[in-house]
């Protein structure tokens, strides 16, 4: 920190917060329009990018899973590995660089993966279909008003 100036910290957190949630609605609107193109035979225009991020954030975490356990196996001889290597400190720039081009997309991918294990697009669209037809709903499969609505 340089001498209790935390704007150097909150407005990256800011920003990482804003491009986080306008992604997760972005990937949301695109899951629930692929949906409906599947669902309806529509055409609708779905972002690649958006589905390939995605599907991204199911490999990332089998990846996660599959290097936590080979460093749990290898950790010891890592640590060696990483203490004797003159590679890793030799120039800030590149590990910079690297963390810039490299960092940024990986970490946008693994906010994805909430989304990839809990949002279902199917259930999603029935609902909201439900939701909007819902005294057809009622009247197709012989619900009374009491049942439906409640007392």
């Amino acid at each position: 920190m340089d001498n209790g100036n935390y704007l150097t910290t909150i407005i990256p957190i800011f920003l990482c917060l804003v491009v986080f949630i306008s992604l997760y609605y972005k990937i949301e609107k695109n899951i629930v329009m692929d949906e409906i193109n599947k669902l309806f035979k529509r055409e609708y225009k779905t972002s690649t990018l958006l589905t390939t991020m995605l599907k991204l954030s199911g490999v990332v975490v089998v990846v996660i899973i599959v290097g936590m356990q080979l460093y749990r196996l290898n950790k010891s001889w890592l640590k060696g590995f990483i203490e004797n290597s003159d590679v890793l400190n030799t120039n800030a720039t590149i590990s910079d660089i690297v963390g810039i081009f490299i960092g940024i997309p990986l970490l946008m991918i693994i906010t994805l993966i909430p989304t990839f294990f809990l949002f279902d697009a199917n259930l999603y669209m029935k609902g909201k279909i439900i939701k909007q037809y819902s005294e057809e709903f009622r009247q197709e499969y012989d619900f009374t008003k009491e049942e439906w609505y409640g007392e």
